[in-house]
């Protein structure tokens, strides 16, 4: 464990790197080639000082690193670490990167010096800009003269055979977006997580493996086509051609969303709806009726209408069709209007509504409450169901929720342990006693649809006391059912009246409307009779 304000121990990060490579090849060595599963092996064997040093680098930016920069109190000879490592071929010395990384790493005071040793007389070069420093040596000397120029301050490092310890980050983490900070917020007791015993494999073999990395290049790739548009045939027909599992599938059609994205806002019509057309799920029919609509093809959009009208992907796609070319269709929401003096644009309009409640009476309490009072209540009511041990939910020890959690089969792989679970909290003081016991017994662990900061600004007695249990019950079993198209959308506020009851309050301001999912809410509030209303506020 770390203690805040205290140094980490001496062996922490180099701890953390031989659980993760243990770990890895624990799991996954067969999934790895002979070289990086050689990698791993050698890092282990390496000794204390050279195994601390590259723990340390990897948990920088990098990719280079000046030498004399480089002070840790838990390595005893950094220069030897350095050598052991380069001779281990995981550190290079003089790496060949561009130079202007190399000047990068330099001061402007050190980028002065080294105009003023070459005897350059411009007038006023202390006064230069780093910026501008920088500049004129990319304008007059090579990579390789820059990375000799740099070397003459300080010798540089940089790590090789990169893409490995970021492989071996992904087969411990299950994405990219998780890394060593991980582990210091666990151990410093800021994220907690729960204990999850049954793990699986997040990939089978190296075939599985190869495919999901080459899908996240893709993607990747495909945010670079406003710089470089020629890559869209390439990305696209590689997309088209590629199938998996579920995890693989969403991933393939957002990508094919963003392309065809990118392609319609370019104003590559025809080819943009070519691209939606090899997506099945929504909102690729409603763009292409859309599109088509806009270039006069009312037939084809008609035809494809009817068709998303009468077997829809999504009950916002249902939706869409009811709305479609007739304003004011579909179900309408209570709404009331108000006029603020002076709508500020320095302060939230959910805080302007807030405050506009509390002065006109009737409200004891209320809070912004978008998107979390539904959504934790979710989270800690089925907070087993959540967190069970299914095949592919859960690949590492440091997850918030499921892998699954935001698929359209979620609920459907679990209805039976949700089904029973809903059997035994029928009563409502079991359903009470239940959520008492799970914000008593996991608070602050992590939990992707729990904001235990909710519960910093409203107790659950306050809860209780205002909303029914039958409530709570309602809008938890909604939302558990559908988290892949509802887990956002939620009213912004939550408020409780002087009189008792509550009320879940959307606002809009000036000009502002409601969004699909907003209004579908508030379709399924109505029919779970949950009071709810739309707040439109209006310049005096």
């Amino acid at each position: 464990m770390l203690t805040p304000s205290a140094p980490a121990p001496e062996d922490y990060y180099q701890n953390n790197c031989c659980h993760l490579f243990g770990y890895v090849l624990g799991r996954y060595e067969t999934l790895l080639s002979a070289a990086e599963s050689q990698q791993l092996r050698t890092y282990l064997g390496l000794g204390n000082d050279a195994q601390r040093l590259l723990a340390r680098l990897l948990t920088r930016k990098g990719p280079i690193f000046r030498l004399d920069k480089l002070d840790y109190r838990e390595i005893a000879d950094l220069p030897a670490a350095a050598a052991e490592l380069n001779n281990a071929e995981m550190l290079a010395l003089q790496p060949l990167h561009p130079g202007d990384l190399y000047l990068g790493l330099l001061r402007k005071d050190e980028l002065v010096q080294l105009l003023k040793e070459r005897e350059i007389e411009a007038k006023g070069i202390s006064s230069w800009k780093k910026n501008e420093l920088t500049a004129w040596f990319l304008g007059r000397y090579t990579d390789e003269q820059l990375r000799c120029l740099s070397s003459s301050v300080s010798k540089v490092v940089g790590l090789q055979n990169a893409y490995v310890w970021d492989l071996a980050k992904l087969l411990f983490f299950g994405e990219t977006h998780s890394d060593w900070s991980t582990f210091v917020l666990n151990d410093l007791g800021l994220v907690q997580y729960e204990a999850v015993t049954a793990l699986t494999n997040q990939y089978s073999d190296r075939q599985t493996l190869e495919q999901d990395l080459e899908m996240r290049r893709i993607s990747r790739m495909s945010h670079m086509l406003d710089d470089f548009p020629e890559l869209e045939s390439v990305l696209t027909l590689k997309l088209l051609s590629a199938s998996g599992d579920r995890f693989f599938m969403r991933r393939r059609d957002r990508t094919l969303m963003r392309i065809a994205g990118h392609l319609e806002s370019n104003n590559k019509i025809s080819r943009a709806c070519e691209i939606y057309q090899h997506v099945e799920r929504h909102p690729a029919r409603e763009r292409t009726v859309r599109l088509l609509t806009r270039q006069g093809h009312k037939a084809a959009a008609n035809q494809l209408l009817e068709t998303a009208r009468t077997q829809p992907y999504s009950e916002e796609e249902a939706q869409f069709c009811e709305r479609f070319g007739q304003r004011n269709k579909g179900f309408q929401p209570e709404t009331f209007e108000v006029t603020i003096d002076a709508v500020s644009p320095n302060t939230r309009i959910e805080e302007q509504a807030l405050k506009y409640l509390a002065a006109a009476g009737g409200m004891s309490f209320g809070i912004h409450a978008e998107n979390t009072f539904i959504r934790s209540m979710t989270g800690i009511i089925y907070w087993s169901a959540l967190f069970a041990g299914l095949p592919g939910a859960f690949t590492n020890p440091y997850q918030a929720g499921p892998n699954d959690l935001y698929l359209d089969d979620f609920y459907s792989v679990r209805e039976s342990t949700i089904l029973a679970l809903e059997a035994d909290l029928a009563d409502d003081q079991a359903m009470r006693g239940h959520i008492e016991h799970i914000l008593t017994e996991k608070y602050l662990v992590a939990n992707s649809l729990v904001s235990w900061s909710l519960f910093e600004h409203v107790s659950v007695e306050k809860l209780f006391t205002h909303i029914p249990i039958g409530d709570i019950r309602r809008l938890a079993a909604f939302l558990i059912r559908r988290l892949a198209q509802f887990r956002t959308g939620q009213p912004d506020l939550l408020v409780f009246h002087e009189e008792g009851g509550y009320e879940l309050i959307e606002v809009k301001g000036p000009g502002d409307q409601l969004q699909p999912t907003q209004r579908l809410w508030f379709k399924h509030f109505a029919e779970m009779a949950i009071p709810a209303r739309v707040m439109k506020i209006k310049k005096a």
